[in-house]
């Protein structure tokens, strides 16, 4: 895939927020939530259009599933895109998040990732 940061354009910088090692019990029994985010990189896609992808990684011993949010401004417009994520125990994996714009026609932008259960929205 061809991709090329978004900061090297200098024309915005991505912020990160990492949610992890959350505690918590549901009424199927207490287990540790263990997904995080660990950054955001703002490429060009293959068909030149503005992505965002996003670092996840599992560092438990079992298998969950979470909901990625990546809130971005892009602009001057807000916005919230989710997308639902599974990982294996000990694993990590890129969620990448599509904007219908193209990269060469961004004035602004910045975003900012977190992990949440499933099961909290």
């Amino acid at each position: 895939m061809h991709r090329r940061a978004f900061l090297r354009r200098g024309a915005a910088v991505g912020t990160v927020a990492a949610v992890g090692g959350l505690a918590g019990c549901s009424s199927g029994g207490g287990s540790e939530f263990t997904l995080s985010t660990h950054g955001t990189t703002i490429v060009e896609l293959d068909d030149g259009r503005l992505g965002v992808d996003v670092t996840v990684t599992n560092t438990g011993d079992a298998t969950q599933s979470g909901i990625v949010y990546v809130t971005a401004e892009l602009n001057g417009e807000k916005s919230v895109e989710l997308r639902q994520v599974t990982l294996d125990a000990h694993a990590t994996r890129t969620v990448t998040v599509p904007y219908d714009v193209q990269y060469s026609e961004v004035e602004s932008f910045s975003a900012s990732a977190t992990v949440r259960r499933a099961e909290d929205d």
